[in-house]
């Protein structure tokens, strides 16, 4: 007898889908729909990469889909074609790429349950008198009681005493509860009471509970008393957990400056035609890109698209999310790894729900779940945090330009030193290159001094704080400034200096200075991994007096 089946990508690091045979009570999921599945002794959520024609192989013996849990995908499906395209791109396992586009705990593995099966069980043992109480998680099992939960719950599951389940409970926003003024009479029967009518007639006959009592939390029994006379009544609502890097302001909205408003006009016209359209914004530190940005994303807001703009590093985000609230106001959202669980998943499906069109984030946001995007922007686009270092690894430019492709929506790639991949592709015409070149108001670059340690050591001065360095400190010091200093150190010595030549060891293959190792006993180039034992004398002038600094 022939059955459906469908494919169901893992989240495992396998490079291969996996078929399941589809019951007949189930309706036929869409492409991206979660399914539970049975993956040996586990049972695993996986998503639908589709169903497959027809039926199942005759005289194969596929495994059941447990439940579908969605009755429809929970991401558009250009996403779903972005994690197609990244597992065959990188090589990357599917099920791992089609979980960054799912929700923070959409295919995360379900929780291992135990509970008791018969009450009349021996007394005895310390699992058995733990589960008496009710049914508990065997990571808490474990920390209550040590030892290897495994083998105590396998013996006791052999015994027809325990079952270990799955438990999918899944997260939700967190409900707080809500105080709403009713029409029936008052006559204040304390001052509390009387308090707590004043506090909500002020709050327009609506409010947090939670924020009644904030400055004296003796209040809270008088709400109770409140509610049980008639005169409010409390219901519960959803309420987003917010971070707090999007609390507070940054004032202004500058006017553009002609190079401003340039490419403003051009990038304008790219948002109104909409399709895919991809430009280098070359503007050099200091020139506005930033302001492009938000006036670019004004301009696909209103015509009611989505946008997108990613940062490099999370110790970036603050600032350009204040800003972006401050102008924008709570249509914006914020995605990186420094969310707690809950914030991801409140920010996540503030997104899915439309309730946020612009998302600011680091490299995770290019998968947020924006529908109709008209704008994706990557800042600093030539910094090498945008690649992933855990699998699946990827680069969040590449995947930016992939995805505005898939949905047909203009990227802006902006920097004030665009990569070598983003410049040829400018020369070679395949993205327009726009440019902002020079700094806003009167600030020129700032001074740099070029200190050559070698005519230092000659004068037999110090060659770490150089006497340059030193008068620049002092000077700051006397102005009551402070001073940052950045040491770029990797190993035991970043260099080694013949005091004899002044040479450095370097690399051949990059001319990189070569740095100490002191646990190997070797120098290393930390750009192409070259490595030598370590030196015991110059290789230009032979002499043995070198300097480790």
């Amino acid at each position: 007898m022939s059955s459906r089946a469908v494919g169901v990508a893992l989240p495992l690091p396998v490079q291969t889908s996996f078929t399941y045979r589809l019951p007949e009570n189930f309706a036929g999921p869409e492409r991206g729909a979660r399914v539970l599945v049975p993956f040996g002794p586990r049972r695993v959520i996986g998503v639908v990469t589709a169903p497959l024609d027809g039926s199942a192989p005759e005289g194969l013996a596929l495994k059941d889909v447990l439940d579908v849990l969605d009755e429809t995908p929970l991401v558009p499906a250009p996403l779903l074609d972005l994690a197609a395209w990244m597992a065959e791109h990188y090589l990357a396992p599917p099920g791992e790429c089609y979980r960054l586009v799912l929700p923070p705990e959409g295919v995360r593995a379900s929780r291992a349950v135990a509970r008791l099966l018969r009450a009349d069980a021996p007394a005895g043992d310390a699992y058995v008198e733990a589960l008496r109480e009710g049914p508990l998680r065997v990571s808490t099992l474990a920390r209550r009681l040590g030892g290897d939960p495994a083998s105590r719950l396998a013996r006791l599951r052999r015994a027809g005493l325990v079952a270990v389940e799955q438990d999918l409970a899944a997260r939700g926003f967190r409900r707080v509860q809500v105080a709403v003024q009713t029409r029936a009479p008052f006559s204040a029967r304390g001052k509390a009471q009387a308090e707590v009518v004043r506090r909500l007639e002020a709050a327009g006959g609506r409010a947090r509970v939670s924020d009644l009592v904030r400055d004296r939390p003796a209040l809270r029994s008088a709400v109770g008393r409140l509610a049980k006379a008639g005169v409010l009544r409390i219901e519960e609502e959803r309420a987003a957990r917010i971070p707090g890097v999007m609390e507070g302001e940054v004032p202004g909205r500058p006017e553009p400056t002609p190079d401003q408003a340039k490419v403003l006009a051009v990038l304008g016209d790219a948002v109104a035609r909409g399709g895919y359209a991809p430009f280098v914004l070359h503007g050099v530190t200091g020139s506005g890109k930033t302001e492009v940005y938000f006036r670019a994303a004004e301009a696909a807001l209103a015509a009611g698209r989505g946008v997108i703009l990613l940062l490099p590093e999370i110790a970036l985000t603050p600032l350009l999310v204040r800003a972006a609230v401050a102008r924008f106001g709570p249509t914006v959202a914020v995605l990186h790894s420094e969310l707690s669980m809950g914030e991801r998943h409140d920010q996540w499906w503030r997104i899915r729900e439309g309730e946020s069109r612009i998302v600011v984030g680091a490299r995770s946001a290019v998968f947020a779940p924006v529908s109709d995007l008209g704008l994706l922007v990557v800042d600093e686009e030539h910094e090498a945090a945008y690649k992933q270092e855990e699998s699946p690894r990827y680069h969040a430019r590449d995947v930016a330009v992939m995805r505005a492709k898939l949905e047909g929506a203009p990227i802006v790639l902006g920097s004030a030193t665009p990569s070598l991949e983003s410049h040829a592709n400018a020369v070679k015409g395949k993205y327009r290159r726009l440019v902002l070149p020079v700094r806003i108001g009167p600030r020129g670059l700032p001074k740099v001094d070029v200190v050559d340690r070698r005519e230092v050591m000659k004068a037999g001065a110090e060659p770490i704080l150089t006497p340059p360095l030193r008068e620049a400190l002092a000077d700051r010091l006397a102005r009551r400034e402070q001073s940052l200093l950045l040491l770029n150190r990797r190993g035991y010595a970043t260099s080694l200096l013949c005091r004899e030549c002044g040479q450095q060891a370097s690399c051949p293959n990059c001319s990189v200075i070569l740095t100490l190792h002191r646990g190997g006993r070797h120098a290393m180039c930390h750009y192409c991994g070259y490595q030598v034992p370590a030196p015991t004398a110059c290789g230009f002038c032979r002499g043995d007096y070198l300097r480790l600094s």
